[in-house]
């Protein structure tokens, strides 16, 4: 009788038996108590024999032994009650059989020497690791490791490459033939260990041996980036740490990425048992790779579950479907004529570049969530939905093409497939010529003035498509002055608002909405005067309503509690909903304000 502190006293009586060579908790307990530990069960799982363990229950299963002695105890009249209750025995996820443990002779690596110098290593930086709190947290597990048990007695593995005499179990030797038949030695039989390595011994090795090392010592070792699943950083990160320091004298990557888990729309994990998996193969034939590329890779943060839903696949395909039918448009005006360059291409050339330089130091800081989202608020706004646009009302078909090759460079790390089948369609003049293997092109000189003018005429046409939908057509016109920088954008403006827009030398003022802020406006909309009170009316309401949503999300966020206990993705979502908000509330006081009230 012992006491000890892993033993829980509100469960059933708080008196348990231990049984140190069946249990791991029980062997912990055991060794703290220098219990004597025996092997209850044999090789079939059944008791084994021992003088002091009644003949009856020789060769009997667990089970057939537990109902045995229940008998017994109640013939006896030593029974006193049973009863149900729930346990936590692991159990077979196949066939639900309880697992027992054996006690058998294994492998040990005395790991002790290897983690002191891995630890040595990540805090010298020699490693960096993406998100950095995971550098710590491989520390500190690093510093609590036991011997490592190698060796495991399953069917599938490597072989463990020694033999050991038949006729000395201390005898062994070392083994590698393909063939695991006995073979003698000096006279000596001996006989393969039936054992097979752990797998993370073996991928431990990984990138060394896949490198052809040390045949290749100044080959591809040590890696530059190892990016793989947070969830294996134990397993496997940190194997390949400290086996490749012992083997190599060198660590076998300089930069750890560690993106998370991929979790349902709910943040939940998927299980098949929840109905809540998804086949990638099923996806990838309806939706294409590229698809699903795009929706684990949308908003992801390293070290972060990843949510999957059908939301994000079908988004990514769209994406991928604006590509294409941006690349037939280029096609399309292949051999065309065009004019001079307009401050569209400015702006387009210097969105480009900027977009370029702002992915490329996101992916350098393996930002790969962050890069993503450039990459798609470029071509699905700034290109498609501004530039291209732009070329229908005045054509420059050399800086378009060069636009376009850019973009395929730029997408490629995302869409490989699209952008490469693209690449053959409109750009290479052969297939030899990949997509994957091409530089940037130099960009041409920007006019900032230019692209300035053509920013400003894109953000009031923005305003006055938003504006117009709840005018219900009570707006007249729009009025430009002839000397502004505007004037050259009279076209641009009446095509993509459709409201017609004439140049004057003075627009007619204080009746309708002002274009831009400030005294000195370029233009205004004109407004019957029934359509501007309405307007008045629902700006008012909109602002009211987009005031309380904005106190009411504030509030939740400065809630500790929700910060700390609701999931981040839902958390991050808020944020980004109170940063939408607070744009609203913003741009509506700004319209009142233009109105005059």
């Amino acid at each position: 009788v012992i006491a000890d502190e892993a033993v829980d006293p509100e469960f059933g009586t708080g008196a348990v038996k231990v049984t140190p060579g069946h249990d791991f908790a029980d062997d912990e307990i055991g060794a703290r108590h220098q219990l004597e530990v025996i092997d209850l069960l044999d090789d079939s799982d059944r008791l084994a024999t021992y003088d002091w363990l009644p003949t009856k229950y020789h060769g009997q299963t667990m089970t057939q032994a537990r109902q045995m002695v229940l008998e017994d105890l109640t013939a006896n009249q030593r029974l006193e009650k049973t009863e149900d209750y729930s346990h936590r025995v692991a159990e077979c996820y196949k066939c639900q059989t309880p697992i027992g443990p054996l006690r058998r002779p294994q492998w040990f690596v005395k790991v002790k020497p290897l983690t002191d110098r891995a630890i040595a290593a990540i805090e010298a930086g020699q490693i960096k690791f993406y998100p950095d709190r995971k550098r710590r947290e491989l520390i500190a597990y690093l510093r609590q490791l036991r011997d490592w048990n190698i060796s495991r007695q399953i069917v599938w593995g490597i072989p463990i490459p020694v033999a050991q005499n038949v006729d000395d179990p201390n005898d062994w030797i070392f083994d590698d033939r393909d063939q695991r038949d006995d073979l003698t030695v000096d006279g000596r039989t001996y006989r393969p260990d039936p054992d097979v390595f752990d797998t993370w011994w073996s991928s431990g090795h990984w990138p060394w041996v896949s490198l052809d090392w040390p045949n290749q010592p100044d080959g591809y070792y040590p890696n530059d980036l190892m990016e793989t699943g947070e969830d294996i950083l134990k397993q496997w990160v940190s194997r390949m740490i400290y086996l490749g320091l012992y083997a190599t004298d060198k660590v076998p990557f300089e930069v750890v990425a560690l993106h998370g888990m991929v979790v349902d729309k709910h943040g939940a994990k998927m299980s098949k048992s929840k109905g809540n998996v998804v086949n990638p193969m099923e996806v990838i034939d309806q939706y294409g790779a590229d698809a699903v590329r795009l929706a684990l890779t949308n908003n992801l943060s390293l070290g972060q579950p990843q949510g999957f839903s059908s939301e994000r696949i079908k988004a990514g395909a769209h994406f991928c479907n604006k590509l294409w039918n941006i690349g037939r448009y280029v096609q399309s005006i292949d051999g065309q004529a065009g004019g001079a360059a307009s401050g569209a291409d400015d702006w387009i050339n210097q969105q480009l570049d900027q977009t370029i330089k702002a992915v490329s130091e996101k992916l350098d800081r393996y930002r790969f969530g962050e890069a993503q989202a450039l990459v798609w608020q470029f071509v699905w706004h700034q290109l498609a939905d501004w530039y291209i646009e732009s070329t229908k009302w005045r054509l420059n078909p050399e800086n378009l093409k060069l636009v376009w090759r850019q973009t395929l460079r730029l997408v490629h790390p995302w869409t490989p497939f699209v952008s490469e089948d693209l690449w053959q369609k409109t750009v290479a003049k052969n297939p030899q010529d990949l997509l994957i293997n091409q530089s940037w092109e130099a960009m041409p000189p920007v006019d900032t003035a230019q692209a300035a003018d053509f920013d400003r005429a894109a953000d009031i046409i923005s305003s006055l498509r938003t504006l117009t939908a709840r005018l219900e057509k009570t707006q007249t016109g729009l009025e430009l002055k002839n000397n502004s920088s505007l004037a050259g954008y009279q076209d641009l403006l009446g095509r993509l608002t459709k409201i017609p827009t004439k140049l004057v030398e003075q627009p007619t003022a204080g009746s309708g909405w002002p274009v831009e802020s400030g005294p000195d406006p370029a233009g205004w909309l004109q407004i019957n005067p029934g359509g501007r009170t309405s307007l008045i009316s629902q700006l008012k309401t909109d602002r009211d309503r987009r005031q309380t949503e904005l106190k009411n999300l504030q509030k939740r966020l400065d809630n500790p509690a929700y910060i700390n206990q609701a999931p981040a993705e839902i958390v991050k979502a808020s944020q980004e909903q109170l940063v939408a908000c607070r744009g609203e509330v913003n741009d509506l006081d700004d319209w009142l304000s233009r109105l005059g009230n």
